[in-house]
């Protein structure tokens, strides 16, 4: 079973609250064990929850945990004195990616669960977002980011493939995977705000060094947002 830590608000109204979701390239990393005070101080409860990571078992674990997270979080609004319609994610790298994915993702909720927890809805009202990954679609991080980009395991490892080679030579075994995990694949006009933040770009392509991270992730969502309609 999945844990996740909760700071509450003291107020009387029921608070926003904002989850975070750790990074890792959901390979690594672990919740938050403590947090600033200041994020309480400014007037919101909070959360930090763990996921199945790849190692353990394979996308899409990882996202539908953080998705089932938020549902669980909803069950408790009564008695945590949560505000169940401002609940928002955050996170840097794989935590981003999660975020998103929460953000843009059709509600997961179904009414006929015999599990109250997923008859609770999934979506947020809103995502921060620090170096995501929109996409883990190998072919376009290759043309848009560098082959930089494609070899960290995150891109390949966590839906099952042995390196990038296996990934884009048996793209058709591990394509529905690949795009249903990736973010930009659910944007639709009825999404929330998103705010990104990168560090400032590598020239493109980036061949050594830190191509997970680009900025290029950030363009490649905030083009497929404008051919939508959304901010």
């Amino acid at each position: 079973d999945m844990t996740l830590n909760f700071w509450k608000n003291r107020s009387q109204k029921p608070p926003p609250l904002l989850v975070h979701i750790h990074g890792g390239g959901w390979l690594g990393g672990k919740k938050m064990e403590t947090v600033s005070p200041n994020l309480l101080q400014h007037g919101y409860s909070y959360a930090s929850i763990d996921y199945r990571l790849a190692g353990v078992e394979l996308l899409p674990a990882a996202v539908y945990d953080a998705a089932r997270a938020i549902q669980f979080l909803r069950t408790k609004a009564k008695a945590w004195n949560i505000n169940s319609s401002l609940i928002a994610v955050t996170g840097g790298s794989a935590g981003a990616a999660s975020s998103m994915w929460l953000a843009y993702h059709d509600d997961l909720a179904n009414p006929e669960s015999d599990d109250p927890v997923l008859r609770e809805s999934s979506r947020v009202c809103g995502a921060v977002a620090m170096g995501g990954q929109t996409t883990l679609d190998p072919f376009l991080l290759e043309k848009k980011i560098g082959p930089a980009c494609i070899r960290h395991p995150m891109i390949w490892k966590t839906v099952g493939a042995a390196s990038h080679q296996q990934l884009m030579k048996e793209w058709e075994k591990f394509k529905v995977l690949s795009l249903k995990c990736s973010p930009l694949t659910h944007v639709t006009k009825d999404d929330p705000p998103v705010w990104l933040r990168y560090k400032k770009p590598d020239p493109i392509p980036v061949i050594k060094g830190d191509g997970i991270h680009h900025a290029g992730f950030g363009r490649l969502l905030k083009d497929r947002c404008k051919t939508i309609g959304i901010s």
